[in-house]
């Protein structure tokens, strides 16, 4: 679901087709550095969106993924 965009970017919920992008992100060790998890497999990518997708349902609200158009 879309949340808002504008002509430069959109904020949307993430899903799990955003596993293989995230987890490049998130695998990173320089990216994840200051993070408590240090970097993430992709496994642990998959469960944090699914974690996400959770929030959504349950309170109407969540991490949302930010894509520059």
């Amino acid at each position: 679901m879309i949340i808002a965009e504008s002509t430069r970017a959109q904020i949307r919920e993430l899903a799990t087709s955003d596993v293989p992008a995230l987890s490049e992100i998130l695998g990173d060790q320089s990216v994840m550095e200051f993070s408590s998890k240090g970097a993430l497999t992709e496994t642990d990518t998959l469960r944090f969106i699914e974690w996400c997708i959770r929030s959504y349902q349950e309170h109407g609200y969540g991490q949302w993924a930010l894509i520059e158009r």
